[in-house]
């Protein structure tokens, strides 16, 4: 699937995010970006109807994929999805599962044991003087986590049709790629959505995202060296 490269517009405030899934205040009607609407509208039909669909939307900054993105969730809410958002801070790139935890509302004290549970795994302790275990010291913690995230995924998609909204991934922490990597993976058959805002220099994050069954991207091409091909739900 190709989409036309977005332009420089002016773009309404975007929304506000949420750590936990829930309603978003109405966001106003996008105009000019009916390609671009069209594309994830047709994703979400995928996951209306029992598939996944993983897509990335990318774009320069400040050109509108934040709210181009508010527009699908709120899209995805109207059809009765259950619907989680999340976005990378620069400033929080070294955090492990930040993005994700934050999407899907992980807190110790969260009233459900999956979260809590995954909360729980972020903030292991060590016996004795051996201090934290952090999923960066422990590759087998980290896989836990991994595999809990993808479970928490799993258990709402028996529920009905989940769509994780991620913005400004290329903040996202290593950790939390690795996740949506194994998500695009293992939902085959579900109906799972992943869509993604990523700038086009953020070369470090398609070794991990870019096995699901749909990116979107420029019509013109990777504006770079290295990038892999676009897939198209055939694939």
């Amino acid at each position: 699937m190709t989409m036309p490269r977005l332009s420089a517009r002016a773009c309404s405030p975007g929304p506000q995010y949420h750590p936990v899934m829930g309603a978003l205040a109405p966001v106003p009607r996008i105009c000019g970006r009916e390609a671009e609407i069209g594309a994830l509208g047709e994703a979400l039909g995928r996951v209306a109807s029992g598939g996944p669909a993983f897509v990335l939307v990318e774009g320069e900054a400040g050109i509108g994929k934040t709210c181009l993105l508010a527009q699908v969730l709120q899209d995805a809410r109207g059809r009765g999805m259950q619907v989680a958002e999340g976005r990378a801070e620069e400033l929080e790139r070294t955090r492990p599962f930040g993005v994700l935890a934050a999407a899907f509302g992980c807190t110790r004290s969260s009233p459900d044991p999956c979260r809590a549970a995954i909360a729980g795994l972020l903030a292991s302790q060590g016996a004795g003087d051996l201090g934290p275990i952090t999923v960066t010291s422990d590759p087998g913690l980290r896989f836990r986590v991994v595999d809990a995230f993808t479970d928490l995924v799993e258990e709402l998609a028996l529920a009905g049709p989940v769509l994780i909204g991620l913005d400004d991934l290329q903040w996202a922490d290593p950790s939390s790629l690795l996740t949506v990597g194994a998500l695009a993976r293992r939902s085959t058959g579900m109906p799972v959505g992943v869509i993604g805002c990523v700038r086009p220099t953020s070369m470090r994050i398609w070794p991990a995202v870019c096995a699901g069954p749909c990116t979107v991207r420029p019509a013109s091409g990777w504006p770079g060296p290295g990038r892999p091909p676009c897939r198209s739900p055939s694939t």
